[in-house]
């Protein structure tokens, strides 16, 4: 794990420990920022910013790849908007309110209000809100998995996206676009992944860092 990859991460735990969804927050503007740039890209290289309609996504199709690694940001920003949201509307109450510890930690007594009650109604409601969307999430990937198709299309768009980088030469809309979003998405493990890995390890790494969690 890089510096800055863990550096962002300590971030986000001090931040949920602070202000209850503010981790969220976070990830959801920094989903939002990677899914405006992969549409600058497509826009850039294709002239096209249209969403992605579904379906299969050809080994050499990187405008496809693109526009669904571009709806995955999308998604994980809107959700994570949401979850953040709802963390942090009990992170209010509390702060308005007061709570005790005790309701929290029973051996404790201690009558708390402001931040430190906020935290403490703001943590209890966001574990209830996380164990929901991992419910959720899990419900349709077990969905997904009877039906043959869980992580089918990342797997398509990580190959594709790879494949059209190392492929086509320097100047040609597939490799450009591929490059420009593989640096995006990947951030700091752009030349772990795209440089050093073997080519299905790669596709993995990519596919993993794809997911809409």
């Amino acid at each position: 794990m890089s510096g800055t990859y863990l550096g962002s991460s300590i971030a986000k735990m001090a931040g949920n420990h602070f202000i209850p969804g503010s981790g969220d927050a976070v990830t959801s503007i920094t989903a939002r920022a990677k899914s405006d740039l992969l549409g600058d890209i497509l826009q850039a290289c294709f002239h096209d910013k249209s969403p992605y309609a579904g379906g299969d996504i050809a080994l050499n199709d990187a405008r496809q790849a693109i526009k669904y690694a571009r709806s995955k940001k999308l998604t994980k920003s809107n959700r994570k908007a949401v979850i953040a949201g709802a963390k942090f509307v009990g992170f209010v109450a509390g702060a308005a309110t007061g709570a005790t510890i005790g309701s929290v930690v029973p051996v404790a007594g201690t009558v708390v209000g402001g931040v430190a009650g906020g935290v403490a109604i703001g943590t209890v409601a966001s574990g209830g809100v996380t164990a929901l969307d991992q419910l959720k999430r899990k419900t349709k990937g077990f969905y997904k998995m009877i039906l043959g198709t869980r992580g089918e299309h990342r797997h398509q768009a990580a190959r594709a996206l790879l494949y059209c980088n190392g492929t086509f030469p320097s100047g040609d809309p597939k490799h450009d676009a591929s490059f420009d979003a593989l640096v995006v998405i990947l951030d700091e493990e752009f030349e772990e992944v795209v440089l050093r890995m073997p080519l299905e390890a790669a596709v993995e790494r990519l596919a993993d860092r794809l997911k809409s969690n």
